[in-house]
C-alpha cells in the first residue's frame, strides 16, 4: 500500500488480493474473446448509425 501512496502515477483501479486478481484477468480474457468473436458486427454498426451533427 505504500508503493501506491508514494507513486507518481497511480492507477485508477487496483486489484488487491491474488483470489481477485486472477478472477478479474479471467473474466477480462473472456470479454476480449466474445468481443473478439463478434468484431465485425461491432465495426459494422459503426457505419450503419450516422454521426451526431451529419
Amino acid at each position: 500500500m505504500l508503493g501506491l501512496v508514494g507513486s507518481d502515477d497511480p492507477p485508477l483501479r487496483l486489484l488487491l488480493g491474488s483470489m481477485v486478481y486472477d478472477l478479474a484477468f479471467d473474466l477480462s480474457r473472456r470479454l476480449m474473446a466474445t468481443w473478439e468473436a463478434w468484431e465485425a458486427v461491432s465495426r459494422a454498426a459503426g457505419h450503419a448509425v450516422p454521426r451526431p451533427g451529419s
